[in-house]
């Protein structure tokens, strides 16, 4: 697989030999360099991120947690009512396509398709990311599924993207600045929750969590959150 002939992830994940996505970063994963992405630059991951907008390296989850995450946010679960799947640093996309294929019944067939209308929204600041995403991953699926918008998070109306479910791979520091905005959106509207990975939030307590080839998810709705002492 390349970056030239571009096909969804699928679990079988490697890093091309010829790819230079990751710098020499001590605080990345040891397990980074093992994960494959069709993505073929960053900047983030090209240079200091001290003084920038940046708030984590690209470093993207496997697909089989992504996919975890998604069934723990239970999306697709209830026929009834569309969803609208927000990942804030999405990175290559894959929380997104998966939340496709779901709805699809692409990533698992011995699951049937949901009947829930899926849409998702990608939140990337970097422009090399984006510009994939917009160019090679969107354009998998149908128009209107897949909305990649180039910004700084902590920009983003979520009430306005129509936001029931957030997925985020942000490490603790990109939690907790987000931590107010995140409170009041799902303040704000019933059914609406979050499933972190490896991270749980900052400050609020978790009730519900769960661990997937030794990483952690956690599930946050309005009901959970109370601050910690």
């Amino acid at each position: 697989m390349s970056a030239t002939t571009p096909t969804p992830l699928d679990g079988n994940e490697h890093l091309p030999a010829s790819a230079d996505l990751f710098s020499d970063d001590p605080l990345k994963p040891a397990f980074t360099a093992r994960l494959h992405t069709d993505a073929p630059r960053t900047l983030v991951n090209s240079i200091p991120m001290e003084g920038t907008d940046f708030i984590a390296p690209f470093v993207p989850c496997t697909v089989e947690v992504a996919r975890e995450a998604l069934a723990f946010a239970r999306v697709g679960a209830d026929d009834e009512k569309d969803e609208v799947v927000v990942d804030l640093g999405c990175g290559d996309g894959r929380v997104l396509e998966q939340a496709l294929l779901l709805s699809s019944g692409a990533s698992n067939p011995a699951t049937p398709p949901s009947r829930t209308r899926i849409r998702t929204v990608g939140v990337e600041l970097d422009p090399h990311l984006a510009a994939h995403l917009r160019a090679v991953v969107a354009p998998r699926y149908a128009d209107g599924l897949m909305r990649i918008i180039e910004a700084n998070m902590f920009e983003i109306d979520l009430v306005e993207l129509g936001a029931t479910v957030l997925v985020l791979y942000l490490l603790p520091k990109g939690l907790s600045m987000l931590r107010n905005q995140l409170g009041k959106w799902l303040h704000g509207g019933d059914l609406r929750r979050i499933v972190t990975i490896t991270y749980s939030i900052p400050v609020w307590n978790c009730e519900r969590a769960k661990e997937v080839n030794r990483q952690w998810l956690f599930y946050y709705d309005a009901a959970d959150i109370r601050e910690g002492e």
